[in-house]
């Protein structure tokens, strides 16, 4: 091969090779432009996935906080409309005793027979006229978790006067029951009683802190009724009279209270 032939072929390989540069330069493998171009960068260019700070960011994780706040929240607190307060409740006695300080020898003899006991069962309505009433007074079970007030010892219905927190009733003749040593009912009657006690929750669904005070007839005194030391009567367990009028003796008892079914019956 002549000089002259091996620069002509020299130069028309130099020609090639500068015109793949050329190409090469124009269309750059799909890999590398996906890495370099910003128009494939989805991430930084979508609103969905910005992570620059949203003005309406704000108010959206206000609005969950608050949402987070409200549901534990203090319930709100009972008024005059509240739906639970101002339905028909009924409550029965829980711990309940008789103020050792008042009647030792009936407290000693008979709060004993209350333990596990409910002695009394206060129920709460609106009577026919439209006035908040209660009755306090003894009850038995239908074996339905439900108690009634049997019809030979009916208690009186008394006014009742109501707050958001607490409630009290005013005077009426009611009947306490104890199951004595010997697993007899024994009725005790009341007069002059008015009972008080607090809401023990927001939905008056427990009591607490009450008190009843009353006086036992003096007719009542030879109620017969069974202690752990034998055969005896609310008159020699309370001694001597303390009420003249009526005349009887003066008791008082402290009890808590739980919401029970309470029939009409």
């Amino acid at each position: 091969m002549g000089d002259s032939e091996f620069k002509t072929r020299f130069v028309k390989l130099g020609v090639v090779v500068y015109m793949l540069g050329l190409a090469a330069c124009q269309n750059a493998p799909p890999g590398i432009q996906d890495n370099t171009s910003p128009k494939e960068d989805a991430g930084a260019t979508s609103p969905e996935a910005s992570t620059d700070p949203d003005p309406t960011a704000d108010g959206g994780s206000d609005a969950a906080s608050d949402a987070a706040e409200a549901s534990d929240a203090t319930p709100v607190p009972k008024g005059g409309n509240d739906e639970a307060c101002s339905a028909e409740l009924g409550w029965w006695a829980t711990n309940a005793a008789f103020d050792s300080s008042v009647t030792p020898g009936l407290a000693s003899a008979v709060n004993p027979m209350f333990v596990g006991e409910h002695p009394f069962t206060i129920a709460s309505y609106v009577d026919s006229s439209l006035v908040w009433t209660a009755r306090a007074s003894g009850t038995r079970t239908n074996g339905s978790y439900q108690q009634y007030y049997p019809y030979d010892h009916a208690g009186e219905a008394a006014a009742m006067t109501r707050s958001t927190s607490d409630f009290s009733t005013a005077s009426g003749s009611e009947w306490i029951v104890a199951i004595d040593a010997s697993s007899t009912e024994v009725w005790i009657q009341v007069v002059s009683e008015t009972t008080s006690a607090t809401y023990g929750d927001t939905y008056c669904q427990s009591l607490t802190g009450g008190k009843l005070s009353a006086v036992i007839p003096e007719s009542a005194g030879s109620t017969s009724i069974v202690t752990s030391e034998g055969t005896t009567t609310l008159g020699t367990l309370l001694g001597a009279t303390t009420s003249l009028s009526p005349k009887g003796w003066t008791v008082a008892m402290t009890f808590d209270g739980q919401k029970v079914d309470v029939s009409a019956k």
